[in-house]
């Protein structure tokens, strides 16, 4: 695990010690809103409902044209602290509700979801019994809209697993997280940059290389899917191909990414690689040489039998497969054209 040592506001977090007791309030509760009138109730009252009651509530209404400020200013909490500005962007407004939090604990919630009573406590007890952890997330049920799907986010939990997945895309639930708010002395804030978006990918992705992360198994948030979310496009794979193939990199020691580091990233989120010709031992060596650094680095002697690093060989496998197998090709044709096996094993004879 990394070696990591730093002070936040007097107080000092390493992987072998504990830490003092943190300045009240305790957590410092960061929501931007942005027009969300429609669901910005629920999400206050499930803040203000919360079992640990040592917070700050930070809301920054980020130039909203209906009536969400209006609503903020109905509550009547001395922990609510509402600022207003011309819009900026959701980057922008995390990174001032960042810099105006005077807690040790940071924890994110969206103006559209709700947090179950028990989130903080949970949380904040479980980063205060394992002081080398430096952000936690939960698992979330998944609404849509005002209805329960009946499914949830459930990404993986141990620091070692959630180190590798965290190579390749974002295994939080951005409403979800606790964070230690002197990482971002560390690592810095949020970036605005239009190629360092989704912003929470590049911002936990400079986490988890410096810093151990965790996610509680237990749903503690309501995730709300709704129209106008951001949906993955071309130009959003792209930019999330970019970061896991830096990811991989930096891992490995290297100063920039190299195509076949960008080739293991696009297999890995389900997307084709640019280039016809692969080498898909080479890609393979190169992941069985990360899964040995980060196996190495959380103490992981078998990453043989590690049931992650399994996961995610098996992973490339398809995905390679899926792409450059002989029979994708006419999966593909069979599929848009309607043909049944047996037509397609009349093409191949």
């Amino acid at each position: 695990m990394p070696n990591r040592r730093f002070v936040c506001d007097g107080w000092q977090l390493d992987y072998n010690a504990g830490m003092d007791e943190c300045k009240t309030p305790a957590i410092s509760v960061v929501m931007p809103a942005y027009n969300a009138a429609g669901y910005i109730r629920p999400a206050i009252e499930s803040i203000l409902h919360q079992t640990f009651t040592d917070f700050e509530f930070i809301i920054i209404d980020d130039g909203s044209t209906d009536g969400t400020a209006a609503i903020v200013e109905h509550y009547n909490d001395s922990r609510i602290r509402f600022f207003r500005q011309p819009n900026q962007g959701l980057a922008t407004t995390l990174n001032r509700g960042i810099e105006l939090s005077k807690g040790c604990l940071l924890a994110r919630q969206d103006a559209d979801d709700v947090a179950y009573p028990e989130r903080f406590t949970k949380q904040k007890a479980f980063l205060d019994n394992h002081p080398e952890i430096a952000m936690v997330g939960t698992a979330a049920e998944i609404w849509v809209e005002d209805k329960p799907s009946g499914r949830y986010h459930r990404h993986p939990c141990h620091p070692a697993d959630l180190a590798l997945a965290m190579h390749f895309d974002n295994y939080f639930v951005h409403s979800s997280v606790m964070i230690r708010r002197c990482v971002f002395d560390a690592v810095g804030l949020y970036s605005s940059a239009k190629a360092r978006q989704p912003e929470d990918f590049d911002l936990w992705s400079r986490v988890a290389r410096e810093f151990t992360l965790a996610n509680l198994p237990e749903p503690l948030e309501v995730y709300r899917e709704r129209a106008g979310s951001i949906c993955r496009t071309d130009q959003f794979e792209s930019k999330c191909i970019t970061m896991a193939a830096e990811n991989i990199a930096i891992t490995l020691g290297y100063s920039a990414p190299r195509e076949i580091d960008r080739h293991l990233a696009s297999l890995m989120r389900g997307q084709r690689p640019h280039g016809e010709k692969l080498d898909l031992a080479a890609i393979e060596a190169l992941l069985a040489n990360l899964v040995n650094r980060i196996g190495a680095r959380y103490g992981i002697t078998d990453t043989a039998g590690w049931n992650a690093a399994i996961k995610r060989r098996e992973t490339l496998r398809h995905q390679y497969d899926r792409f450059y197998s002989p029979w994708s090709f006419m999966r593909k044709l069979r599929h848009r054209a309607g043909m049944t096996a047996q037509m397609v094993q009349s093409l191949i004879k």
